[in-house]
């Protein structure tokens, strides 16, 4: 008792927490009442022990479904959950694939990558840490994508804006200049942030073959160039995961009582161009295109006239693939 730290009025079962795992621990207890203390129990040890994390899970297998793969594995003692880690890659592991957190077995795994072999890892989980990963498991995905693109945009993809006929809105130039059909997904005031909502229902619906992007004369007013460029990334990876061939625009230019937005313009556009590069996607540059020549633009400064329309048309077919 002399050289022992006291813990006072405990009852049994006490758990005594804080400790550090693989140290000897020593105690003796006492009865106390009201006429004083006890003599010491015999001495008692403990190392507490941190735990293992569980075994990584077995008989994982894939099954491809429609527009999905079903992953499967063996319940693993002492599991409470479960990762998978997803890639186009046979080089996959849980350090590079894409993470589905806290799954349980059959897990279904919405629009893997059509036309592509899509390989799996799974890991079991509980409170003291993460397994390895599982052997790997693989499922070639049937390509069902429809031989069709579909535009996503704002007033100037809708096309209703600036323009006296809608056949020069710069869809249905590029629908006749490419030979496929475009469903128009553009809306009157629509940003980035409306086509993060749409896009899974557009992958979903019309499940395209291809995928033009052109937001952002809308956000450069609200969102900082970060936040636009996020939210394009995350639809193009969405697009480019389940197999659409996503081509991203720049923004045209503003005139009138609108420049004093073009810096923005400039600096966002750099940074759609960077991304194209860093996705490995075509960018339709149409800063280059229109070459801030305001003779494009109508009078309000910002729509595309018909002979911007047509550049715009241009410059997309010039880099969607033939």
């Amino acid at each position: 008792k002399a050289s022992g730290n006291k813990i006072e009025n405990a009852l049994s079962p006490y758990i005594h927490t804080g400790l550090t795992n693989g140290t000897v621990y020593y105690y003796v207890v006492t009865g106390v009442n009201q006429f004083g203390e006890g003599i010491e129990s015999e001495e008692v040890s403990a190392i507490p022990n941190q735990g293992d994390a569980p075994s990584p899970p077995t008989g994982v297998s894939a099954v491809s479904g429609d527009r999905q793969a079903v992953i499967s594995w063996t319940a693993v003692e002492n599991a409470t959950n479960y990762n998978i880690y997803w890639s186009t890659s046979p080089d996959l592991s849980s350090a590079n694939g894409t993470k589905f957190a806290n799954v349980t077995s059959p897990y279904t795994h919405s629009r893997p990558t059509q036309g592509k072999t899509n390989y799996y890892v799974v890991t079991a989980v509980n409170g003291y840490g993460e397994s390895s990963g599982s052997e790997q498991t693989s499922v070639m995905t049937p390509d069902s994508r429809v031989d069709m693109g579909v535009a996503m945009g704002d007033s100037i993809t809708a096309g209703y804006v600036g323009l006296a006929n809608h056949d020069d809105c710069y869809v249905s130039v590029l629908s006749r200049l490419w030979g496929k059909s475009i469903q128009n997904e553009g809306v009157n005031g629509a940003s980035t942030n409306y086509g993060l909502s749409i896009i899974d229902n557009i992958l979903d619906a019309r499940n395209p073959k291809y995928l033009t992007i052109f937001y952002g004369t809308i956000d450069i007013s609200y969102y900082s160039i970060d936040t636009i460029i996020g939210n394009l990334r995350t639809i193009i990876s969405k697009a480019k995961g389940n197999g659409t061939i996503p081509v991203v625009a720049t923004v045209t230019p503003d005139c009138g009582e609108w420049l004093w937005r073009d810096k923005a313009i400039a600096q966002l556009n750099q940074r759609i161009r960077q991304l194209a590069s860093e996705q490995e996607i075509a960018c339709a540059d149409l800063e280059a295109a229109f070459s801030w020549n305001c003779g494009y633009i109508t009078s309000d400064g910002l729509h595309p006239n018909e002979v911007g329309h047509q550049i715009i048309a241009n410059t997309f077919n010039n880099v969607l693939p033939h």
